[in-house]
């Protein structure tokens, strides 16, 4: 492995840390919506798109990492 595959492969794991931290929490419905700096209001609509988004996002990483 060379040091810039090295590079995108440690990139990639640590958004997945993040992206993995508001996924759980979207899944107990602790998370705050802030988009552009302006708070939403929860509502279990966003939260189930969000939800989906953030796990659909969570699999392309994944694979992403995989084919390194």
């Amino acid at each position: 492995m060379d040091i810039s595959t090295y590079q995108k492969a440690k990139d990639i794991q640590v958004e997945l840390d993040k992206v993995y931290s508001v996924h759980d929490k979207l899944a107990k419905g602790f998370c705050e919506i802030n988009i552009g700096g302006v708070q939403v209001p929860y509502s279990k609509e966003i939260g189930m798109k969000l939800y989906k988004a953030i796990t659909d996002h969570i699999k392309e990483k994944e694979d992403e990492f995989k084919k390194l």
